[in-house]
């Protein structure tokens, strides 16, 4: 293994989108020295110009800061710096394939294409979430005894990444090799934070555990939730009841209309096959991607219910990336909800303050006010704060009729009712006369 310095460590990133440019940035501001790799010349010019091509809190600062410190560079090919790399850190796409398995052929082409580049004693860090054993099929492909081959998953989540990766709830690190371990763990030598070192296995599949069983805890939630609303509790009081005992925790609990994203849906899906291959059957995931995939369906349900016939309709929508703080519309579940509704004959007119909405195949507008114009009913996808203060009386004197059907529960009930609007949360009990409808309405469709 390379001689660790005092200071930094000569980091090489493959790959500038969301893991890899975070990464890069964070590596940098720990004190290594990080070069990122980035083979689109157009994408890369513009993040050295400070462009990001995509929206994450506090990276556009961080970035710059190390750029200007010299500590963050980036180049066109690999073959530039791989000699002078002690550490090849592999952030590249492993998406979806057909059969719901990860596809690493991004990773493979990447060792194949650069191996006999590698310096002698240098250390591959697969930071790409892959399937189980994959680490040791590319210390295979790389076969050269001077290179270790670690994982080092990320658990980065997106509006808060760089918070994530400077300081995390723990570092998890794969090594087979433990002299490469212990080499890379060196690389979050100012982060506190445990460290967990398991071999490759382990650690490959920590990660597709973790996002599974956070993606089931959302499930979770919403169907508490709609328990709720069948039996009249109110699911503000009941999460803080549950959530609150330390070992369930409040996080990842909010309704929805979904997960969304790109981790749950290629992790869980990943994660099943996994099971499939080695014929395991995970009956809880499998359930969890079967509720989750129904809830949008759901939230429309709540739509017809205060606006009746779709058809013909105009519905104001609020919130299209997956979640808030990211422009990230990737398997949003605000998709499913507008395709269901246009499908329906509705007329959609959406809003979101960050996400790029140029291409869509409906209207987007750049304010919540002018999405509302004569609108027949509003629905809240995503939590974005600036939602939660806007003036309700102004939105309802644009609309021509007022109604909410907030699937993120940001609204005030009470307030809304007192604005004039009838409101649909998911198991919020509003004091308006809608409450006794709707319930009626649920025990009917689960009989």
């Amino acid at each position: 293994m390379p001689t660790v310095s005092a200071t930094a460590t000569n980091v090489a990133v493959i790959g500038a989108g969301y893991v890899g440019l975070t990464t890069a940035a964070c590596l940098a501001e720990l004190g290594n020295h990080v070069v990122c790799v980035e083979n689109d010349k157009t994408k890369m010019m513009s993040i050295q110009q400070g462009r990001i091509p995509f929206f994450e809190k506090n990276l556009d600062d961080i970035l710059y800061r190390n750029v200007m410190a010299g500590r963050l560079g980036f180049v066109l090919d690999a073959s530039d710096i791989l000699k002078d790399a002690d550490v090849i850190m592999l952030c590249l796409p492993t998406p979806r394939s057909e059969s719901g398995a990860a596809d690493i052929s991004f990773l493979e082409s990447f060792v194949l294409n650069h191996k006999k580049m590698f310096a002698k004693g240098s250390v591959v860090v697969n930071k790409s979430t892959s399937p189980v054993g994959t680490a040791s099929y590319l210390n295979t492909l790389i076969d050269r005894k001077d290179v270790a081959v670690v994982s080092n998953p990320e658990f980065l989540r997106e509006g808060s990444a760089v918070q994530d990766f400077l300081k995390p709830d723990r570092i998890v690190i794969g090594a087979d090799n433990l002299e490469a371990g212990d080499f890379v763990t060196k690389l979050y030598r100012n982060v506190k934070a445990p460290i967990i070192i398991m071999s490759t296995i382990s650690a490959e599949l920590c990660k597709y555990a973790a996002n599974g069983f956070l993606a089931t805890k959302i499930t979770f939630a919403n169907e508490i939730a709609e328990l709720c609303d069948a039996i009249g509790a109110d699911y503000a009081d009941v999460r803080r009841g549950f959530g609150s005992d330390r070992r369930i925790g409040e996080l990842f609990l909010s309704p929805s209309a979904g997960w969304g994203g790109s981790c749950f849906p290629k992790d869980t899906m990943a994660l099943l096959a996994i099971a499939h291959e080695h014929k395991v059957d995970l009956r809880v995931v499998r359930g969890a991607v079967k509720s989750n995939d129904e809830q949008p369906k759901k939230i429309v349900n709540r739509l017809e219910w205060i606006v009746g016939d779709l058809a013909g309709k105009k519905i104001a929508v609020w919130g299209l990336a997956f979640k808030a703080d990211t422009s990230d519309m990737r398997e949003s579940p605000a998709f499913a909800v507008i395709t269901e509704i246009i499908s329906q004959g509705g007329e959609v007119v959406a809003f979101d303050p960050v996400a790029n909405t140029a291409d869509l195949p409906w209207d987007s507008v750049d304010s919540a006010i002018k999405a509302c114009d004569g609108a027949d009913a509003l629905v809240i996808l995503t939590e974005w704060t600036e939602f939660v203060g806007v003036d309700l009386h102004q939105v309802g004197a644009v609309m021509a009729s007022r109604k909410i059907v907030d699937a993120r529960n940001i609204l005030d009930a009470n307030a809304a009712v007192a604005a004039g609007f009838t409101y649909v949360g998911v198991g919020i009990q509003a004091n308006n006369r809608l409450t006794d409808l709707l319930n009626t309405r649920l025990r009917g469709a689960k009989e």
